[in-house]
């Protein structure tokens, strides 16, 4: 009976411990990549956090915004010097307003003729439901916004 009940902890347990250490093995190396982005630029970065498939890192001395998202769908990294931005927005694309279904960092360049870069936080293609976004990118909104108000 009790090696029956070691057996059947393991089985149970077991999945969950693998499922854990893959998972904190994925948050150590997107932090990791956006460490090694900064670190090419000569940067520090004096804030992040890792939030769903992506991570954001930002350099408050040098004002430079680092992303990296990587999930089974997409795979990039942005580098945004905040000294070439007018401005940033928040991007909630809603499906008939009602359910968000995008989530983005909008960065306006000063220069008019080169696109918007978007950093995308959420997409409902990709991720079934938020999990702490929402938080994250007004959080982030509002530290880009200071560190924009600081350079003008």
């Amino acid at each position: 009976m009790i090696t029956i009940g070691i057996i059947i902890v393991v089985i149970i347990i077991l999945p969950l411990v693998l499922s854990y250490r893959s998972r904190l093995k994925k948050e150590h190396e997107i932090l990791h990549e956006i460490s090694r982005i900064a670190n090419q630029h000569n940067c520090t970065i004096s804030k992040q956090e890792l939030c769903g498939d992506f991570a954001i890192g930002i350099d408050t001395k040098n004002k430079f915004v680092f992303f990296k998202k990587k999930n089974k769908f997409q795979e990039y990294e942005q580098l945004i010097n905040l000294a070439d931005i007018k401005s940033c927005t928040i991007n909630n694309g809603s499906k008939n307003d009602k359910a968000l279904s995008l989530l983005c960092l909008v960065f306006k360049p000063i220069t008019k003729d080169k696109p918007d870069i978007e950093l995308e936080f959420y997409n409902a293609n990709s991720s079934r439901q938020l999990s702490g976004e929402l938080q994250s990118i007004e959080t982030w909104h509002k530290l880009i916004n200071e560190q924009l108000s600081h350079s003008k």
